[in-house]
């Protein structure tokens, strides 16, 4: 029987432990997927019309919005990464809608801006004070 060096033994144990951490680089981290959401906060109970903006990591896909509120009708158009989107009906406050992405650990990257409020009278709100809108994960 041929007796194997000790020291072959344990570079090849070196050698091979190294190259299976080594081959593929770090690993990143797995996206999680899932619906991001869009929450808003109104001082008034007659809002009939909200206009928002949603700025994505650029080449970040989404679904269409989800009205989480019954009795809402929602609009949305892409452009580039901002997903322009109205919704019309009596507008509670409180979770608005959801949105379907590829990566919620993406979410503190997205940004969200109110544009325009209407009342029931069509009336545009000249002061968005006590508005908030907002993006989270759930």
């Amino acid at each position: 029987m041929k007796r194997i060096p000790l020291r072959t033994l344990w570079l090849a144990l070196v050698a091979a432990l190294f190259s299976g951490s080594c081959a593929d680089g770090p690993t990143a981290p797995r996206p999680e997927p899932g619906s991001l959401i869009v929450s808003f906060t109104t001082p008034n109970v007659d809002d009939r019309a909200a206009m928002f903006t949603v700025v994505l990591p650029p080449g970040t896909t989404t679904g269409s919005p989800v009205l989480s509120a019954s009795g809402l009708e929602v609009f949305h158009r892409r452009v580039a990464d901002t997903l322009r989107v109205a919704v019309f009906g009596a507008i509670p406050s409180g979770e608005l809608l959801r949105i379907a992405v590829p990566d919620l650990r993406q979410v503190p990257r997205m940004t969200v801006s109110l544009l325009e409020v209407a009342a029931e009278n069509d009336a545009l709100r000249e002061s968005f004070s006590g508005y908030t809108i907002r993006v989270s994960r759930p």
